[in-house]
Protein backbone atom coordinates (compact mmCIF):
# COMPACT_ATOMS: atom_id res chain seq x y z
CA UNK A 1 0.00 0.00 0.00
CA UNK A 2 1.09 3.58 -0.41
CA UNK A 3 1.98 4.97 2.99
CA UNK A 4 2.63 8.62 3.61
CA UNK A 5 6.32 9.35 3.30
CA UNK A 6 8.04 11.63 5.79
CA UNK A 7 8.79 14.26 3.12
CA UNK A 8 5.27 14.72 1.74
CA UNK A 9 3.88 18.26 1.87
CA UNK A 10 0.20 18.15 2.76
CA UNK A 11 -2.77 20.49 2.53
CA UNK A 12 -5.56 19.70 4.99
CA UNK A 13 -9.11 20.04 3.65
CA UNK A 14 -12.27 20.23 5.71
CA UNK A 15 -15.87 21.34 5.59
CA UNK A 16 -17.11 23.77 8.20
CA UNK A 17 -20.33 22.50 9.73
CA UNK A 18 -21.20 25.73 11.54
CA UNK A 19 -20.31 24.35 14.98
CA UNK A 20 -17.01 26.20 15.53
CA UNK A 21 -16.02 24.13 18.58
CA UNK A 22 -16.54 20.82 16.77
CA UNK A 23 -14.84 22.09 13.59
CA UNK A 24 -11.79 23.30 15.56
CA UNK A 25 -11.53 20.04 17.49
CA UNK A 26 -11.85 17.94 14.33
CA UNK A 27 -9.19 19.86 12.40
CA UNK A 28 -6.86 19.76 15.43
CA UNK A 29 -7.22 15.99 15.51
CA UNK A 30 -6.51 15.81 11.77
CA UNK A 31 -3.35 17.87 12.30
CA UNK A 32 -2.19 15.43 14.97
CA UNK A 33 -2.93 12.45 12.74
CA UNK A 34 -1.06 14.09 9.86
CA UNK A 35 1.96 14.80 12.06
CA UNK A 36 1.87 11.24 13.36
CA UNK A 37 1.88 9.97 9.77
CA UNK A 38 4.96 12.09 9.13
CA UNK A 39 3.66 14.56 6.55
CA UNK A 40 4.45 18.27 6.71
CA UNK A 41 1.34 20.48 6.85
CA UNK A 42 1.83 23.40 4.46
CA UNK A 43 -1.72 24.77 4.39
CA UNK A 44 -5.29 24.35 5.57
CA UNK A 45 -8.25 24.70 3.24
CA UNK A 46 -11.88 24.77 4.29
CA UNK A 47 -15.31 25.49 2.90
CA UNK A 48 -18.55 26.38 4.65
CA UNK A 49 -20.96 23.81 3.34
CA UNK A 50 -23.93 21.96 4.84
CA UNK A 51 -22.99 18.66 3.20
CA UNK A 52 -20.21 17.41 0.91
CA UNK A 53 -20.57 17.81 -2.84
CA UNK A 54 -21.29 14.39 -4.35
CA UNK A 55 -18.82 14.90 -7.18
CA UNK A 56 -15.82 16.71 -5.67
CA UNK A 57 -16.49 16.79 -1.88
CA UNK A 58 -15.84 20.55 -2.14
CA UNK A 59 -17.72 22.59 -4.68
CA UNK A 60 -16.05 22.56 -8.11
CA UNK A 61 -14.94 26.20 -7.76
CA UNK A 62 -13.34 25.50 -4.37
CA UNK A 63 -11.70 22.37 -5.78
CA UNK A 64 -10.13 24.53 -8.51
CA UNK A 65 -8.92 26.99 -5.84
CA UNK A 66 -7.45 24.01 -3.99
CA UNK A 67 -5.55 23.11 -7.18
CA UNK A 68 -4.06 26.63 -7.21
CA UNK A 69 -3.08 26.25 -3.53
CA UNK A 70 -1.47 22.86 -4.24
CA UNK A 71 0.63 24.43 -7.00
CA UNK A 72 1.50 27.58 -5.04
CA UNK A 73 2.68 25.60 -2.01
CA UNK A 74 4.29 22.77 -3.98
CA UNK A 75 2.13 20.26 -2.08
CA UNK A 76 2.14 16.63 -3.11
CA UNK A 77 -0.69 15.41 -0.90
CA UNK A 78 -4.21 16.52 0.04
CA UNK A 79 -5.70 15.11 3.24
CA UNK A 80 -9.48 15.38 3.62
CA UNK A 81 -10.99 15.47 7.10
CA UNK A 82 -13.85 13.12 6.22
CA UNK A 83 -14.35 9.88 4.36
CA UNK A 84 -14.57 10.25 0.59
CA UNK A 85 -16.47 8.07 -1.82
CA UNK A 86 -14.27 6.46 -4.49
CA UNK A 87 -15.75 8.86 -7.07
CA UNK A 88 -15.10 11.94 -4.94
CA UNK A 89 -11.52 10.84 -4.37
CA UNK A 90 -10.88 10.19 -8.08
CA UNK A 91 -12.53 13.45 -9.17
CA UNK A 92 -10.65 15.51 -6.59
CA UNK A 93 -7.35 13.87 -7.57
CA UNK A 94 -8.09 14.64 -11.23
CA UNK A 95 -8.59 18.33 -10.41
CA UNK A 96 -5.74 18.91 -7.94
CA UNK A 97 -3.22 16.65 -9.68
CA UNK A 98 -1.83 15.08 -6.49
CA UNK A 99 -2.72 12.13 -4.29
CA UNK A 100 -5.82 12.64 -2.13
CA UNK A 101 -6.14 10.76 1.16
CA UNK A 102 -9.23 10.75 3.34
CA UNK A 103 -9.34 10.40 7.11
CA UNK A 104 -9.78 6.60 7.07
CA UNK A 105 -6.85 6.06 4.71
CA UNK A 106 -4.68 8.35 6.84
CA UNK A 107 -5.45 6.26 9.92
CA UNK A 108 -4.72 3.04 8.02
CA UNK A 109 -1.40 4.55 6.89
CA UNK A 110 -0.49 5.27 10.51
CA UNK A 111 -1.35 1.71 11.52
CA UNK A 112 0.78 0.41 8.64
CA UNK A 113 3.76 2.47 9.81
CA UNK A 114 3.35 1.26 13.40
CA UNK A 115 2.68 -2.45 12.79
CA UNK A 116 5.68 -4.52 13.85
CA UNK A 117 4.56 -8.13 14.11
CA UNK A 118 3.93 -10.24 11.03
CA UNK A 119 0.31 -10.76 12.11
CA UNK A 120 -0.18 -7.03 12.72
CA UNK A 121 1.25 -6.16 9.32
CA UNK A 122 -1.03 -8.71 7.64
CA UNK A 123 -4.10 -7.35 9.46
CA UNK A 124 -3.29 -3.79 8.41
CA UNK A 125 -2.63 -4.87 4.83
CA UNK A 126 -5.97 -6.69 4.74
CA UNK A 127 -7.74 -3.59 6.08
CA UNK A 128 -5.98 -1.43 3.46
CA UNK A 129 -6.93 -3.83 0.66
CA UNK A 130 -10.56 -3.87 1.83
CA UNK A 131 -10.50 -0.07 1.85
CA UNK A 132 -8.91 0.16 -1.62
CA UNK A 133 -11.09 -2.46 -3.33
CA UNK A 134 -14.07 -0.19 -4.15
CA UNK A 135 -11.67 2.59 -5.19
CA UNK A 136 -9.82 0.31 -7.56
CA UNK A 137 -13.09 -0.99 -9.00
CA UNK A 138 -14.28 2.61 -9.48
CA UNK A 139 -11.07 3.59 -11.28
CA UNK A 140 -11.27 0.50 -13.48
CA UNK A 141 -14.92 1.19 -14.34
CA UNK A 142 -14.09 4.82 -15.11
CA UNK A 143 -11.12 3.76 -17.25
CA UNK A 144 -13.23 1.20 -19.13
CA UNK A 145 -15.99 3.75 -19.77
CA UNK A 146 -13.41 6.25 -21.08
CA UNK A 147 -11.91 3.62 -23.38
CA UNK A 148 -15.38 2.74 -24.71
CA UNK A 149 -16.10 6.39 -25.46
CA UNK A 150 -12.75 6.79 -27.24
CA UNK A 151 -13.37 3.61 -29.28
CA UNK A 152 -16.90 4.71 -30.16
CA UNK A 153 -15.55 8.06 -31.42
CA UNK A 154 -12.75 6.35 -33.33
CA UNK A 155 -15.19 3.92 -34.98
CA UNK A 156 -17.54 6.75 -35.88
CA UNK A 157 -14.61 8.60 -37.45
CA UNK A 158 -13.59 5.53 -39.48
CA UNK A 159 -17.17 4.87 -40.58
CA UNK A 160 -17.55 8.51 -41.54
CA UNK A 161 -14.35 8.32 -43.61
CA UNK A 162 -15.65 5.24 -45.44
CA UNK A 163 -19.03 6.84 -46.16
CA UNK A 164 -17.67 10.21 -47.22
CA UNK A 165 -15.92 9.14 -50.48
CA UNK A 166 -19.08 7.41 -51.71
CA UNK A 167 -21.14 10.49 -50.99
CA UNK A 168 -18.65 12.65 -52.86
CA UNK A 169 -18.64 10.22 -55.80
CA UNK A 170 -22.44 10.34 -56.07
CA UNK A 171 -22.61 14.12 -56.05
CA UNK A 172 -19.70 14.46 -58.48
CA UNK A 173 -21.44 12.38 -61.17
Amino acid sequence: MHEIRRTERAILVSLESGDEEEDRSSIQELKQLTNTAGAEIVSEFSQKRAKPDVTYFLGQGKAELLFADVKARDADLVIVNEDLSPTQQRNLEDIVGVRVVDRSQLILDIFAQRAHTHEGKLQVELAQLNYLLPRTADRRRHSTESARRRNRHARAGRDEARVRPAAYTETAG
